[in-house]
């Protein structure tokens, strides 16, 4: 069981952190577009 929690950390933390940052560049995308247009 613990051997399960800790690849599970070890897999869900980077890829949580990839979409935090592909939501905050589109965010960010979203912004700069409004702007410009």
């Amino acid at each position: 069981m613990t051997i399960f929690v800790s690849v599970l950390f070890y897999v869900a933390i980077p890829l949580g952190l990839a979409v935090l940052t592909r939501r905050a560049m589109i965010r960010k995308k979203e912004l700069t577009g409004l702007k410009t247009g």
